[in-house]
């Protein structure tokens, strides 16, 4: 895994190897938002917690904008594997949440082999 290996070389440079080992460990344990990497239909690490990017919208209403860096690089990783997560209404934060969880389970299941 190449691309898994630079971005472990490059956040080892960033933190320092002992905190970044640190980190890896955490995240390979399951502690969130730490540390992820996908590649090759594997995924390393877990995922942040956080399903939404907000905004104030017009007549002063939260509203959700985007998907999260982690879950844009997630459907297309999954799209790799041939799953399609499809994103009907990137506003609506019920629908976020349940393509977050149907993320997290694929890459939990490519993580270990289930």
């Amino acid at each position: 895994m190449p691309f898994t290996a630079r971005k472990i070389a490059s956040f080892r440079r960033e933190k320092g190897a002992t905190v970044a080992d640190s980190l890896i460990r955490r995240a390979l344990a399951g502690e969130p938002g730490l540390f992820l990497s996908l590649e090759n239909h594997r995924s390393f690490g877990t995922p942040p917690l956080t399903n939404h990017i907000c905004s104030w919208g017009e007549g002063e209403q939260f509203r959700r904008v985007a998907d999260p860096a982690w879950m844009i690089d997630a459907a297309a990783f999954a799209l790799t594997l041939g799953i399609d997560i499809e994103v009907v209404d990137v506003s609506d934060f019920d629908e976020a949440v349940i393509r977050a969880n149907k993320l997290r389970d694929i890459l939990r299941k490519v993580s270990y082999g289930n």
